[in-house]
């Protein structure tokens, strides 16, 4: 398999004692409006001198993105607490709809700033990375959450219903856009879309890859806390683990062992039951 690689990688590949830049790498993992931020922030780190205070260290290799400031810089932004916007919106039709060019049309004024008339300098030299980086994020994003929002599309249809959801992760990801699976978990990293119903989500959502199992127990389990014939709110579960495990199996076929249909069951009583009987008691109390 030929691997799709980011300009990062493109850089080093036919140099297999060097790493990619780390500066490369720590981008990865931002949002397109954190790397707005990270833009913005060099650009003005670069007017204050910074470019030439890089060029003379020994820790960089030439450009202010080899720097270990820049990638101090792009983790201290991921990590800052802040009310992220979602990256893309998924409209009725399952389209996406996304705000990169508008970011990335700011990033190149910005950047534009450290062009120069003469001789090609550091500066120019970051920007033109700077956006080869940018662009291969976002066409790759773009990419891997298409594909996920089309493969999970009945899901998409009914959100609420994990038992639509196919089996898929991140290996089958890497495989869509030809990269290593580590790539897609700095792709996808906290990663939110509005779905067609208007509600925010994480990506990952679309991504179950091995809690599947667990989602779909979980909401079975839940639906036949409702059943009459399994449960009262009195007396509780009227069946074992034993017989659950044989409905889930045979009703819907979810083929889990009894120990996991027992997380399920305490799962449901911690946060499905405990809130049903909160709300019940509060109305009592607001009756009286």
């Amino acid at each position: 398999m030929k691997l799709s690689l980011s300009p990062s990688m493109r850089l080093v590949q036919d140099l297999p004692l060097r790493v990619p830049s780390p500066g490369n790498l720590s981008m990865n993992s931002l949002s397109t409006e954190e790397m707005e931020e990270l833009a913005n922030e060099m650009v003005e780190l670069a007017q204050n001198g910074h470019f030439n205070a890089c060029i003379g260290s020994t820790h960089c290799r030439g450009n202010l993105m080899d720097s270990g400031l820049f990638v101090e810089s792009a983790h201290r932004i991921s990590h800052c607490a802040r009310d992220h916007q979602p990256e893309y919106a998924i409209a009725s039709d399952l389209r996406l709809q996304s705000r990169t060019g508008e970011v990335r049309e700011r990033i190149e004024r910005s950047l534009s700033v450290l062009r120069r008339p003469e001789q090609t300098k550091p500066q120019e030299i970051f920007s033109k990375r700077f956006l080869d980086e940018f662009d291969w994020i976002t066409r790759n994003r773009e990419a891997v959450v298409s594909y996920a929002v089309q493969y999970q599309r009945e899901f998409l249809a009914e959100p609420y219903n994990p038992l639509l959801l196919r089996e898929l992760n991140q290996r089958n990801l890497a495989d869509v856009i030809c990269c290593h699976d580590t790539t897609i978990g700095r792709l996808i990293k906290d990663l939110l879309i509005e779905f067609p119903d208007m509600t925010v989500r994480e990506f990952a959502v679309l991504v179950p890859g091995v809690q599947l199992s667990g989602l779909k127990g979980r909401y079975v389990v839940g639906l036949l806390s409702r059943d009459s014939r399994y449960f009262d709110a009195a007396q509780g579960w009227k069946i074992s683990d034993k017989e659950m495990a044989r409905i889930l199996r045979d009703e819907y076929q979810l083929d889990v062992q009894r120990r996991a249909v027992s997380n399920y069951r305490q799962w449901v009583d911690d946060h499905l039951l405990k809130r049903r009987r909160t709300s019940r008691d509060e109305t009592e109390t607001e009756s009286e």
